[in-house]
């Protein structure tokens, strides 16, 4: 994977500090899967169609993991945006409290941009231990549904996305599994694309961007072994990076120590 294009970009700032400009590199990502010539003959299914998604669903995957190692890395947040919980603060204690620390980072990042964050992300085992988190239940009231969902989350918190980062990867020893996404929750201002017919807007305030070469992705295919197998390739250029690390806040170490 080598860079083979670079963008200057202005990063605006939306807090009132002086602009200031970042070279963004952007990154050649690609995944191509082969399909024989003979394999495609004799199937029932059509193998090229299998095979574009298989790599398409790679390279997602691979750009999920640089965005969810970014985000779930203190050095990226403002120093008064981070909070990692402990002993009896972990949720998953008695006197553990998500309705309080999440309120409390939706605070802290209005108070550093003027804005509440807009879009809550979490590990699968933090919505598993809030599923039925008793301090969230008793916020419903008597007469509301005790599941607790993505969409309540959205109503209780007023924002307009609840992410869930569901993937884990793979040990390097092949045999054990652990969480792409930690027992962390985010809180971040996210810009989201322009609507259709609508210009992009550097200024807009987002803690974060996917910056991607103009045309991409793309998919296509080439020959090999004398044409007998067809590689079908999906290509992205693009580069996550963070923009504004006083639009985010993260809660580490959810499930306590």
């Amino acid at each position: 994977m080598k860079p083979n294009a670079q963008w200057v970009l202005t990063a605006i700032s939306c807090y009132g500090k002086k602009q200031a400009f970042t070279d963004i590199v952007l990154d050649e990502h690609d995944l191509a899967v082969p399909v024989d010539y003979r394999e495609q003959a004799e199937s029932m299914f059509n193998e090229e169609a299998k095979a574009i998604k298989r790599a398409t669903d790679g390279i997602l995957l691979r750009h999920e993991t640089y965005v969810a190692e970014l985000a779930q890395s203190t050095s990226v947040y403002a120093s008064n945006a981070t909070k990692a919980l402990s002993g009896d603060g972990a949720w998953n204690k008695k006197n553990g409290d998500p309705l309080k620390d999440i309120e409390t980072g939706m605070e802290v990042v209005r108070a550093n941009t003027g804005l509440r964050p807009n879009v809550i992300t979490m590990g699968a085992s933090v919505m598993a231990l809030l599923r039925f988190h008793k301090v969230l239940q008793d916020a419903l009231g008597g007469n509301e549904r005790k599941r607790i969902s993505t969409e309540i989350l959205k109503d209780l918190f007023q924002v307009d996305e609840v992410l869930i980062g569901a993937p884990v990867q793979l040990a390097r020893d092949g045999k054990s599994t652990t969480d792409l996404w930690k027992d962390n929750l985010m809180l971040h201002v996210v810009s989201g694309p322009a609507a259709s017919g609508e210009n992009a807007d550097e200024h807009r305030p987002s803690f974060g961007y996917t910056f991607r070469r103009q045309g991409m992705p793309l998919a296509d295919r080439f020959d090999s072994v004398g044409g007998k197998v067809v590689n079908i390739r999906y290509t992205d250029i693009y580069k996550v990076a963070v923009v504004g690390s006083e639009a985010g806040y993260l809660i580490s170490g959810i499930k306590g120590a």
